[in-house]
């Protein structure tokens, strides 16, 4: 003998039965489980600062933005009026805030050498509307127009914006 092993083919399937439950049972024996200590409780979380709040809208007041995203068409300078009365300037990228009188307005933008869609709405005390202000044309000629944005939209569209400045 040659010291080979040498099976029989009629005896492969037997030993190839018997040696899967063999490895199977020796690699169960030989694992053992980790004990571990209990975990720990997990630390408590740290107390979240106060959100810090919106001003409150005065007693009679609607509290109205209007805003302007960062896209580079139309005039460079949107000026804003409430019913005839400016309200403030609005560059791209740039957003403003004021107190109304409840009731009915009519909000509009100008810009140079651009017409003008305005929106009429109702304010109502106490409640919060947002505007957005964009430009409907090519660079050289269209028409602004106002429309309102329902809050969530707005704060997500009006979160990388810049107050208008004077």
């Amino acid at each position: 003998m040659s010291g080979r092993l040498s099976l029989k083919p009629s005896r492969i399937p037997i030993v190839r039965k018997l040696v899967l439950p063999l490895l199977l049972l020796l690699s169960a024996c030989a694992t053992q489980v980790p004990v571990s200590a209990p975990p720990s409780p997990a630390p408590a979380p740290a107390p979240r600062p106060a959100a810090p709040s919106a001003p409150a809208i005065p007693e009679g007041k609607a509290a109205v933005h209007l805003y302007r995203r960062a896209l580079p068409l139309g005039p460079t300078i949107l000026s804003i009026y409430d019913a005839g009365r400016p309200i403030g300037t609005l560059k791209s990228g740039t957003y403003l805030d004021y107190y109304a009188d409840p009731g009915p307005r009519s909000l509009k933008a100008l810009g140079s050498g651009a017409g003008s869609i305005p929106y009429s709405t109702s304010f109502r005390a106490g409640q919060d509307y947002y505007f957005l202000v964009y430009f409907l044309g090519s660079q050289e000629k269209g028409n602004t127009s106002v429309t309102p944005v329902d809050a969530t939209t707005a704060a997500r569209q009006m979160a990388a914006l810049k107050p208008s400045g004077p």
